[in-house]
């Protein structure tokens, strides 16, 4: 018979843990617009799930549905990897820059595609930068956080400056 537990630290998402003798079961409730889903994974896909999680800062089930969403992304924008730095984990084009910095250019440029595609012209193909669009148009709080972020930065650093 399994045993049910909610680790402490777990208690804010209201995560179901249950523990089998080869799998583990993670049931997840949380608010308006995201479904529940619970799944069976092997316990070393599980250990590195948690793992993952750890370097997230994130518990098994955020761990997971970030895994997950990275997956589709990548499914779905083929020209875009993510990437870990001292500002978090974030897509990027490969071998290109991140997608905030490509949408920090489009925002200049906007509506005007044409100009957008001309300024990065035989840097960046046409198609790397559609996708790195269509990321943030799927997933625009996360860019906006970063392009926040960058702002917020930015200012500090001129303000600084100023001083000197």
């Amino acid at each position: 018979m399994a045993r049910h537990r909610t680790p402490a630290f777990l208690s804010a998402v209201r995560l179901t843990y249950l523990e089998y003798s080869e799998h583990t079961v993670y049931t997840v409730s949380r608010g308006a617009g995201v479904d529940s889903m619970s799944t069976r994974v092997e316990r070393w896909l599980r250990d590195e799930i948690v793992a993952f999680g750890e370097t997230q800062r994130a518990g098994p089930s955020e761990a997971l549905r970030r895994v997950a969403e990275e997956w589709w992304a990548l499914q779905r924008f083929p020209a875009l990897e993510y990437r870990d730095g001292v500002a978090g984990r974030r897509a990027a084009l490969r071998q290109g820059p991140d997608v905030w910095e490509v949408v920090m250019v489009w925002k200049d440029y906007a509506p005007d595609r044409t100009a957008f595609h001309a300024h990065f012209a035989g840097q960046i193909p046409t198609e790397h930068l559609e996708d790195a669009l269509a990321y943030f148009a799927r997933f625009p709080e996360e860019i906006e956080a970063q392009l926040e972020e960058n702002r917020r930065i930015a200012s500090r650093l001129l303000a600084g400056a100023r001083r000197r």
